[in-house]
């Protein structure tokens, strides 16, 4: 018994076609979690608004992601002129921020 075909050459790309979309909305959700967190934090510390926007400009154009956050060294916030409370506050409120992501609170 040989198998069966797809139906028709058009159901076949389809399918590459959905999977192709998946993969895309995987990444862009993975680059706006990052957003969402810096507007959390925003919403959070009002005062910060600016400066948080800045390091995120930045961290976006060297493709930092928010699952890599916490892998960013100091010394490099630091050379990209970011004060020290700055670079704790993003790096210390992920946790933080699931927790409040999961309670729909985010």
């Amino acid at each position: 018994m040989t198998p069966v075909p797809p139906t028709t050459a058009v159901a076949a790309e389809i399918d590459r076609g959905h999977r192709s979309s998946s993969i895309v909305s995987e990444s862009d959700m993975v680059n706006d979690k990052l957003t969402l967190y810096v507007n959390w934090l925003a919403r959070k510390n009002p005062a910060l608004t600016e400066q948080l926007n800045q390091c995120l400009e930045k961290l976006k154009k060297v493709y930092v992601v928010f699952n890599t956050l916490s892998e960013v060294p100091d010394s490099l916030f630091d050379s990209w002129g970011f004060e020290v409370g700055i670079t704790l506050l993003l790096k210390s409120q992920t946790l933080k921020y699931e927790r409040a992501r999961a309670k729909g609170r985010a």
